[in-house]
């Protein structure tokens, strides 16, 4: 299967807004994985990753794709602002091996 998410991860990188990258999860083809979702610090809190995410969400509906991410603050951002806003997008938190937070969105098939 050819990534659904290439061009929406090519345009944002392009972009000069910061980095994103999807990758297919290796023990699940069925399962993808926001595995970065960087913005500049000059081009935070301008709604480029609200932006990003609800294009990302139109297309893991309308292909019905499963999503996981593990909310991280390495790059100087509050884990639980992470949280947050990725739970606006459906995205709920598990632990994975009961200590690392993840998050997994199940599409919206209506």
């Amino acid at each position: 299967m050819t990534n659904p998410f290439q061009e929406l991860e090519d345009a944002f990188n392009k972009s000069g807004v910061g980095n994103v990258q999807i990758d297919q999860n290796f023990s699940d083809e069925s399962v993808y994985l926001l595995s970065n979702l960087y913005i500049e610090s000059d081009k935070r809190n301008q709604k480029y990753a609200t932006t990003f995410m609800k294009e990302l969400v139109k297309i893991c509906d309308s292909m019905k794709i499963k999503m996981v991410l593990e909310p991280s603050d390495y790059f100087g951002s509050d884990l639980k602002r992470l949280v947050e806003f990725y739970s606006r997008f459906g995205f709920t938190p598990y632990l994975l091996n009961n200590r690392v937070l993840h998050m997994k969105r199940i599409p919206n098939v209506y």
